[in-house]
């Protein structure tokens, strides 16, 4: 607790003087009560020593007239109410007491209550004497043998004094001392309370003038009343405050102006402002039409573009000449390497967009690692390259990761590695960092032999549609995408991806990511399940309607279809799909969720608000050539079992048909 300078002046003056006073008082006050019950003390064992040696004669004769006087002698004493006398034997011989209305009882057979005062004892001796021809002498000297003390024991006294004299006297040596000592503390109060008036007053006016100063009232003045230091501090807090008002005024104008000046500002802010709102609503419908436009281009290039790559997949089943097979195997490759361009483009934007979302599932470590580097053994074969993959021993099993994200960083990296290095070799080693029960942070990292990146490059790979070789002869094509799609991945999952190279010397790129530990081991299943196709048995008979209004897309579905089941239709139009559905029950329906006029979702929902419509229960699957993924929850919402996406594949449109089909007909 801080004190002010009033509360110390006040200590200063009444500490020293209170603690003297105190510890004088309570030294006379102890030494006087000492002294009193010493004296007390003195006397009772005073009259029980004259009582013993008056009694020795009549204890000697057993005179008890002697006796009874001596006791009645010794009780005329005021303080004292007890007196007993004993014989050798222990046996008293007389007593007598004082009565509480001050009269005294004598009788050998009195019984007296419990004593309360204070109990003196002494021995009756007999007194030495010798004969020496016809005289008695008495010998004074205390005897120095025990056994000749004992000889000479003929009884003993005991005298009983009152303690309330004494303690009538310690209350009043208390309460006098207390009064002296109250009388010595006022003094020193008075005394403190002059010396802080003196002292104090002056600083706590300077002490409110301040304050007054500091709240704004610059027109308080300190009364220059003392002719010491303070009168000096006085006058020159007087001077401060008169040049503080001075300053005041002065500022006061120019705030005036000042503020004349903001509200011609403000006035302009708020023209601009309301300009910048304007801005602001046509950047976000900008955005808002750059995200439509970027589905619409997703959907108009993929839908072609997945109707070449299916066609090819279907022509490369037919028996072809060895020219005709390199030349489709060929074409293939190009239209694959066009749709990964295409998909790094549109996940690129879909991470810019912040609407990339996270899977993460229960997944075996080993397979999804084997899975997306031995996607490019044949790659490095064909090079002359040797790919490896390491595991260290203390790397968890399963983890719980997003699959497809974490196997899209890893093709990119072992697929870049592959396309840059022309001999030697490329390693894939996976290690543990650290490890505790619920998390396993991982490093993987892939080495390579190829040609190194030089040390101002090392960050500038990393950006967007950076490509190290620009020129028209560099010997690899792409977008620059791949390793910026990686990173942003890896920040994603919660990681870090770096790159330790040197010109000449190879590149190892580093991938630190926290894994989850799954408590129990439960793998999600995949949306689509690849089976064997079912053109190995009879054909079926279900009745599949496809509805797409590209006549490509139509065709290339039917053809994937044809062998596995004997009834096919196709539509053009949603509009036509709802006609063939009120005629005919379907036992499978392909549905393309952007077409003009009624699209995809909207005959879904009429389908399943008909209750009592052919098709209100028949599986429905959507094909699109979603960008962001947002697709499927809509899909789902209106009604739809399930979708797949553009390019189709024999594989997958096999998979949903014997799904579906196989598992859950229509009714």
């Amino acid at each position: 607790m801080r004190l002010g300078v009033r509360s110390r002046v006040l200590l200063l003056a009444l500490l020293p003087t209170t603690l003297a006073a105190l510890l004088l008082g309570l030294y006379q006050m102890h030494t006087r009560l000492q002294d009193l019950e010493q004296a007390h003390q003195q006397r009772g064992q005073a009259i029980v020593n004259q009582l013993a040696l008056a009694a020795e004669f009549a204890v000697f004769t057993q005179n008890n007239l002697i006796l009874r006087q001596l006791t009645r002698a010794v009780l005329g004493e005021a303080d004292v109410i007890d007196v007993v006398i004993y014989n050798a034997l222990g046996e008293t011989v007389m007593r007598g007491r004082r009565e509480a209305d001050g009269h005294l009882t004598i009788d050998p057979d009195l019984v007296w209550p419990t004593r309360t005062g204070w109990i003196f004892d002494a021995s009756i001796l007999r007194t030495p004497v010798e004969v020496s021809g016809d005289a008695f002498l008495f010998s004074d000297s205390e005897p120095d043998d025990p056994d000749d003390l004992s000889q000479r024991l003929i009884g003993s006294v005991t005298v009983e004094l009152a303690r309330d004299p004494v303690t009538h006297r310690q209350r009043h040596i208390l309460l006098t001392t207390l009064v002296l000592l109250l009388i010595c503390l006022l003094g020193a109060a008075l005394a403190g309370w002059r010396l802080e008036r003196t002292i104090t007053g002056p600083i706590v006016a300077l002490g409110t003038t301040v304050r007054q100063l500091r709240e704004g009232d610059l027109s308080a003045r300190v009364e220059e009343r003392s002719t010491t230091e303070l009168g000096a501090l006085e006058s020159g807090i007087n001077e401060m405050a008169a040049a503080l008002q001075t300053s005041r005024d002065r500022l006061q104008q120019q705030v005036d102006e000042a503020t004349q000046e903001l509200t011609q500002t403000l006035g302009q802010l708020e023209q601009q402002n309301t300009e910048l709102k304007l801005a602001r609503h046509h950047a976000e419908q900008a955005s808002h039409s750059k995200s439509e436009f970027l589905a619409t281009m997703s959907h108009e290039i993929r839908t072609p573009l997945h109707g070449v790559s299916g066609f090819l997949r279907l022509l490369a089943r037919t028996p072809l000449s060895s020219r005709q097979a390199d030349y489709v195997r060929l074409l293939t490759a190009s239209a694959d390497s066009l749709m990964t361009i295409i998909n790094s483009v549109l996940d690129f934007i879909k991470i810019e967009a912040n609407q990339l979302e996270l899977d993460v599932q229960c997944g075996k470590l080993s397979d999804i690692l084997e899975c997306a580097v031995y996607l490019y053994g044949a790659n490095a074969r064909d090079k002359g390259l040797q790919l490896e993959l390491s595991i260290d021993a203390d790397v968890p099993t399963w983890v719980l990761v997003d699959r497809q994200r974490f196997s899209q960083v890893i093709s990119n990296l072992v697929s870049n590695a592959v396309k840059f290095t022309d001999r030697g070799r490329i390693t894939v080693h996976v290690n543990t960092q650290t490890t505790n029960t619920h998390t396993v942070t991982v490093q993987l990292i892939v080495s390579d032999t190829g040609p190194g990146i030089a040390p101002e490059d090392l960050e500038r790979i990393f950006q967007a549609f950076q490509q190290l070789d620009t020129s028209r002869t560099r010997p690899q094509a792409g977008t620059g995408l791949g390793l910026a799609i990686c990173r942003r991945l890896v920040d994603l999952l919660g990681g870090k991806l770096t790159v330790d190279s040197e010109p000449g010397q190879g590149s190892r790129f580093i991938v630190t990511l926290p894994l989850g530990i799954p408590t129990e081991i439960v793998t999600k299943q995949p949306l689509l399940t690849v089976r064997e196709p079912l053109d190995k048995g009879p054909l079926a008979t279900e009745r599949v309607l496809i509805v797409d209004d590209n006549r490509v897309n139509r065709r290339l579905a039917r053809s994937i279809l044809e062998p596995l089941t004997s009834s096919i239709e196709d539509v053009a139009s949603g509009a036509e799909a709802l006609n063939a559905c009120q005629t005919t029950r379907y036992d499978l329906i392909l549905m393309d969720i952007r077409m003009p006029g009624l699209d995809g979702i909207e005959v879904t929902q009429r389908l399943r608000n008909t209750t009592h419509g052919l098709n209100h229960r028949t599986p429905i699957i959507g094909i699109t050539a979603d960008l962001f993924g947002e697709d499927r929850d809509v899909m789902l919402s209106a009604g739809m079992n399930d979708c797949v996406y553009k390019p189709l594949s024999p594989e997958s449109l096999e998979a949903v048909f014997r799904r579906w089909i196989g598992d859950s007909p229509a009714p």
